[in-house]
Order: structure tokens, then C-alpha cells, then sequence
């Protein structure tokens, strides 16, 4: 089979195979990128510990929920009160 196969390869011409080369580059390149950018940012991750900036906004974040949370209650208790006047 191997031999059968040889003998093939030695007929076909290099324009035969072109189109599918072409065809395969664009994502064999891609997942080569993809690949090599994720190996960088494990890298980077491990080697620099926590970021300050993402503490910094998650606190921020949280003030925004409590908040929030805050006048939620308020408006409750709003329509609440209103709701009772009518009555």
C-alpha cells in the first residue's frame, strides 16, 4: 500500500495540491496563533500575580450593587406608602 501510494505522490504535481494547501492555510494559521497566544497569557498570569486595576474595579462594582440594592428599597418603600395614601 505504502508503495502504491509513493508511486502517486511521484505523478501528482505540485499544482494539484496547491488549492488545498491554500485552502488549509488560513486555519492551520489561525489555530497556530490561537495556540501560541494562550501559551502568552498563562505565562503572564501565573508570573505577575493579581492586578490591582481588576481589585481596584471589582470593589467599584460592588459599591454600584449595594447601591443600587439601596434605592431599590427606597422606591419599594415609596410605593409602598403611596399605595397606602389611596386607600
Amino acid at each position: 500500500m505504502l508503495l502504491c501510494g509513493d508511486s502517486y505522490l511521484r505523478r501528482a504535481s505540485v499544482a494539484q495540491y496547491l488549492p488545498y494547501l491554500l485552502f488549509l492555510a488560513c486555519p492551520i494559521s489561525m489555530g497556530l496563533m490561537m495556540w501560541m497566544m494562550m501559551g502568552r497569557n498563562h505565562n503572564q498570569m501565573s508570573a505577575s500575580g493579581p492586578d490591582p486595576r481588576m481589585a481596584e474595579l471589582e470593589s467599584q462594582v460592588n459599591e454600584l450593587r449595594v447601591a443600587l440594592q439601596d434605592q431599590e428599597r427606597r422606591a419599594g418603600a415609596t410605593l409602598r406608602e403611596s399605595g397606602s395614601s389611596l386607600k
